[in-house]
């Protein structure tokens, strides 16, 4: 027997602490109210065992006498708290969230009960208080039985102590045979509950954790779809604006040289109107992908619009923005655009270039100004070569 009772509260308190750590944590209400619950069922159990005036407070009569009405009433409130968090009644059931959390504040109140009215009178109002707490959670498990997750662990939960209490109540009664079992079958129950109960509270914080990751995502995929090309996967104009303006003002505290690229597929039409937009669609992609592996790693690509991009090339000065501006024109030259067909085609581009060499910026605006300038006169002269502004 004493082997049964230390393996009983062996366990219970080894769930107290293995879900206080998780409180820690976590700081999920549902882990304390729960850890609140097995305290007050855990010291409830030692009183009728007859362990609590033993070991824990022999010495305090006074306190010893109304510990039990004390605990019957914690163990209460905090049962009905736990399952108040922990199946979201204020969501899914209202009104009987309403009225569990009127009763909660009046078992909050009864606690001083037993230290103002005498022994007798305390042990009946808070057994008719616990009487009532079993009924709410009857009535909880009724009401959201099997809606969801948390419904389906709690009524496991509650369904097999009551089992053992059932058990332990037929033994009384002598309508089944008195043995281990049967003694201990509510211990048994509230054992298997607290673990069944453990196992929700952790499903449901790993559901809980997968959805904000899933919603932190979301949010990233949504700001990256309002930053980026949907074609292309380069910076739109108004983020390619807002990181080169930041790029350049830094660039201009610490005097640092800067250059700026319009680049324009040359009879980007004919190509449409040739092979169609889808054809199009693509001959785009290719060409943001070449100016990407030239650019990526020395400047700031975007789609400017239409067939046109533009690259923000940072501490480059002319001489170097010149060259890299050529190694695009080269590039185009050599590497063909590859069709479904198997044929080819040989675009060529137009680029606009001018830097702060000779001239301060006050913004990009003032830099895409002048590479437009330049931009038209490559386009005027004969396409496929870059023109330098100034």
């Amino acid at each position: 027997m004493q082997t049964l009772h230390g393996i009983f509260y062996g366990i219970m308190l080894a769930m107290i602490i293995y879900n206080s750590f998780l409180f820690l944590s976590l700081r999920e209400k549902s882990y304390l109210y729960y850890i609140l619950f097995i305290i007050g069922f855990t010291l409830m159990q030692s009183i009728w065992d007859g362990f609590a005036f033993q070991w824990l407070w022999g010495d305090y009569p006074w306190w010893a006498m109304r510990s039990n009405s004390f605990f019957i009433v914690w163990t209460s409130l905090f049962s009905l708290q736990f399952a108040k968090h922990f199946l979201m009644l204020k969501t899914d059931a209202p009104l009987l969230y309403k009225v569990v959390s009127t009763f909660i504040i009046f078992c909050a109140v009864a606690l001083v009960l037993p230290f103002v009215l005498n022994i007798r009178t305390a042990t009946m109002v808070s057994t008719i208080l616990a009487s009532i707490a079993i009924i709410f959670i009857l009535a909880i498990a009724l009401k959201v039985r099997f809606t969801s997750r948390e419904s389906k662990y709690f009524v496991a939960a509650w369904s097999l102590l009551l089992v053992g209490v059932l058990l332990n109540i037929c033994a009384a009664y002598q309508l089944l045979p008195l043995n281990a079992v049967t003694l201990y079958a509510p211990k048994i129950g509230i054992l298997v509950e607290v673990m069944v109960l453990s196992l929700g509270l952790a499903d449901k914080i790993k559901r809980i954790t997968l959805e904000k990751e899933q919603e932190t995502r979301n949010v990233q995929t949504f700001k990256q779809s309002a930053m980026y090309d949907h074609l292309t996967n380069l910076l739109n104009r108004k983020y390619f604006l807002e990181s080169s303006q930041e790029t350049l003002s830094l660039a201009k505290g610490s005097n640092q040289q800067v250059s700026l690229m319009l680049i324009d597929i040359d009879h980007f039409k004919n190509i449409n109107d040739t092979y169609g937009h889808t054809i199009g669609d693509q001959a785009i992609v290719f060409v943001a992908n070449q100016i990407q592996k030239v650019c990526n790693n020395c400047g700031i690509v975007g789609r400017y619009g239409g067939e046109e991009f533009i690259v923000f090339l940072n501490q480059l000065d002319l001489h170097s923005a010149s060259q890299i501006a050529e190694e695009l024109i080269e590039l185009h030259r050599r590497v063909p655009f590859m069709l479904e067909n198997g044929h080819s085609i040989y675009l060529t581009l137009s680029i606009g270039l001018c830097s702060n060499d000779f001239q301060e910026y006050k913004n990009v605006n003032e830099m895409i100004l002048h590479a437009d300038h330049s931009l038209y006169y490559a386009k005027n002269n004969g396409r496929d070569q870059v023109a330098i502004y100034g």
